[in-house]
């Protein structure tokens, strides 16, 4: 679960400098998101939302690199 905050912590620190028209209302629904889900406990579901945050995350990480200037 830790990691799982921690990828979550990761994106909404990192969408408001994500490059779209619609990054207030991902940041809302990543929010919601992880409200609605914090206490599953199924592995099967668990699963699902981890490869959820981790397509975020893998997405919206290069974006933020060229802005820190690491590329």
């Amino acid at each position: 679960m830790t990691t799982m905050l921690n990828k979550y912590r990761f994106l909404i620190k990192h969408l408001p400098k994500y490059p779209s028209r619609s990054r207030d209302r991902l940041l809302i629904l990543v929010r919601e998101d992880f409200r609605a889900n914090r206490n599953e406990t199924n592995p099967k579901k668990l699963q699902l939302f981890q490869s959820e945050v981790d397509a975020g995350k893998f997405s919206i990480q290069p974006i933020c690199m060229m802005i820190r200037g690491h590329l």
